[in-house]
């Protein structure tokens, strides 16, 4: 069913698996289609989707901007770039449709009935210029709380006149949009709408309006409808790691009930599996792997073939949120260094090269090693991704296992990458005698200089999610960044025990991306951690700790185990025998970060960028 031929309106699309709009900030400041945002949607195309959907549009700039280097279609001057998009986006027989979006706001929601019928006309100038440009469709944003869900929600729309008050009312204005589409580029040009069938805010609309809604925008002449959330947190359109895969698929379910046009299903769709039984129950028509295809552009071609262990899969870190709503970066993604990048990298002349480490960086260094026709020899004292294995282990996490798994999968079917499980000596280096070393020996916990921090109730987050359990029911962490966050929840949810979690100079997991950040201090809180600041610790006894806190007065916190979440130090031991050989530093070896420096390091040196 995934791999079945799907219709929208008069075009037909080669197989039922969509890449939803995402933006990427790969534009330029001014709007302009750019090669590297070419390059972005044609490596998806190339992958195999069946349908590429263009990140959000602008159809009236300035007003309308949602984001910063977003593409734009508001004017003629751009449809010879995006006609190179669309080109790119054909050239793997994939249907090509751009999402047309308006930020809106108070000032436009009230406006004026005729500035209201104003900026419909520019939805559908830019449809126009999008179907010159030779785009095969285009997608209304009506979700997330930008400017047509803004009239349907009622949380929005208080208006009196014919665009507000009632459920008819508050549709017209996307219904207006249609006709007039219909008008300009002729009713076989077909529109999908993204909607959001539910508000995650009191007052919203509820799924039973959404349907009604649905018949109302079916009846108008839209020609597949896109289930996905409005108003609420951006939790519940950007999720955390910890959110199930199809939550949001009920949404699809619902509509579909109700219209006979197709319904596209979304919301953390992770395995091409799942998703086809989605459409083999009739619960969507069309499925949307978003950051999935980010992570692993090649899914849909993969799973054509039953190649699933060789899809690199989303972990749901959020990296690729963190970029574009935090950091004001352009697109990119923990498990998938090219994401967002644009680079060709010339021939160059083989090395002999040791890897010593085999966590994410050495193994993506090594990876990409093969394809260059290096020589190289990889050594790892203990398990494959280690770390990676303790980071799995709190709530919420196990979708790192999945990529724990494609790592290994991947080391076991490059006959090229032999690991020698060891501990690399100056002998195997003079042995090997190499052009370089790349030292990817990772990080291990910091163990400040505190009075009794060597005593047997002193455990470190590694000792905690491996196989040391905590005695007794009261527990310290010691540090409030991710790893003492994450380990904190993890004694409380999975082993009961009371837990006091102190900070200190920062704030609570100071160091996440603020949607998960927000995700995990919840999941604190309903676990039952108590939250607590310090400003110096005296020493650990037996009792307990002994800290001197905000207010300067020291004070005791009686505990059965104190856990040394202090931070994280690269393990660079291996340095002594290195000496005289030319090496680099990559992922925790070079400094304690995320997943993503370690595999776009490891990347890098792999390339031999900048090396």
């Amino acid at each position: 069913m995934l791999f079945d031929e799907g219709q929208i309106g008069p075009v037909t699309t080669k197989n039922r698996i969509v890449f939803p709009p995402i933006s990427t900030s790969l534009a330029s400041h001014s709007g302009e289609i750019t090669e590297r945002l070419i390059y972005h949607y044609e490596r998806i195309a190339r992958g195999g989707a069946g349908i590429i959907t263009v990140e959000n549009i602008c159809i009236d700039y300035p007003e309308g901007l949602h984001l910063v280097c977003q593409p734009r279609a508001d004017a003629t001057e751009f449809i010879p770039g995006l006609s190179n998009l669309a080109d790119a986006i054909h050239r793997y027989n994939a249907l090509a449709v751009a999402e047309l979006a308006h930020h809106g706001g108070g000032d436009i929601v009230n406006a004026s009935e005729r500035l209201v019928e104003r900026i419909a006309d520019k939805y559908t100038t830019a449809a126009l210029r999008l179907k010159t440009a030779g785009f095969d469709c285009v997608e209304i944003q009506g979700a997330h709380g930008l400017l047509v869900n803004q009239f349907l929600s009622p949380v929005s729309n208080n208006r009196k006149d014919r665009y507000g008050g009632n459920l008819k009312n508050r549709t017209r204005f996307a219904v207006e949009i249609r006709a007039k589409i219909s008008e300009l580029c002729g009713r076989n040009f077909p529109v999908s709408i993204r909607l959001g069938v539910q508000d995650f805010v009191d007052g919203g609309n509820d799924i039973e309006d959404s349907k009604e809604i649905a018949k109302l925008l079916e009846n108008a002449g839209y020609d597949c409808i896109h289930a996905d959330v409005g108003f609420g947190d951006k939790e519940y359109r950007l999720e955390p790691m910890g959110y199930e895969e199809g939550w949001r698929v009920y949404l699809a379910s619902e509509l579909k009930s109700v219209v006979s046009v197709p319904v596209v299903a979304v919301g953390v769709l992770r395995h091409p599996e799942f998703a086809d039984r989605i459409l083999n129950e009739g619960r969507a028509d069309f499925v949307a792997f978003g950051r999935a295809l980010l992570a692993e552009p090649e899914l849909p071609y993969k799973a054509q073939r039953g190649d699933y262990r060789s899809i690199r899969p989303c972990i749901g870190c959020n990296e690729c949120v963190r970029a574009i709503h935090t950091d004001n970066r352009s697109i990119r993604c923990s498990v998938n260094a090219e994401i967002g990048r644009y680079e060709s990298v010339s021939r160059r002349e083989s090395r002999r090269v040791v890897i010593i480490g085999g966590g994410p960086a050495g193994i993506t260094a090594a990876l990409t090693m093969c394809k260059m026709d290096d020589e190289f020899h990889l050594f790892e004292k203990d398990r494959l991704c280690r770390t990676l294995r303790f980071a799995s282990i709190p709530p919420g996490k196990a979708k790192i296992r999945d990529y724990i798994t494609y790592l290994e999968e991947m080391v076991r079917s490059h006959d090229e990458i032999d690991v020698r499980r060891k501990t690399v000596t100056r002998e195997d280096i003079d042995e090997i005698s190499p052009d370089m070393v790349v030292v990817a020996t990772g990080a291990k916990p910091l163990i400040p200089a505190i009075n009794g921090i060597e005593g047997d109730n002193v455990l470190t987050p590694f000792d905690i999610l491996g196989d040391r359990a905590p005695k007794g029911d009261r527990c310290v962490v010691l540090g409030a960044g991710l790893v003492g966050c994450e380990t904190a929840n993890f004694i409380a949810a999975e082993h009961g025990k009371r837990v006091i979690l102190f900070k200190r100079r920062r704030d609570y997991a100071w160091d996440m991306e603020p949607i998960s950040r927000q995700y995990l201090l919840n999941e604190l809180r309903s676990n039952g951690v108590v939250f607590d600041s310090l400003r110096n610790i005296v020493e650990i006894t037996d009792a307990g700790v002994v800290i001197e806190d905000a207010s300067s007065k020291t004070r005791i916190i009686e505990a059965d185990i104190v856990v040394c979440a202090l931070g994280m130090v690269p393990d660079r031991a291996v340095l002594n025998v290195l000496n005289g050989y030319k090496y680099v530093l990559i992922g925790d070896a070079k400094k304690p970060r995320r997943i993503i420096d370690a595999v776009r390091e490891g990347y890098d040196v792999g390339k031999g960028c900048g090396i």
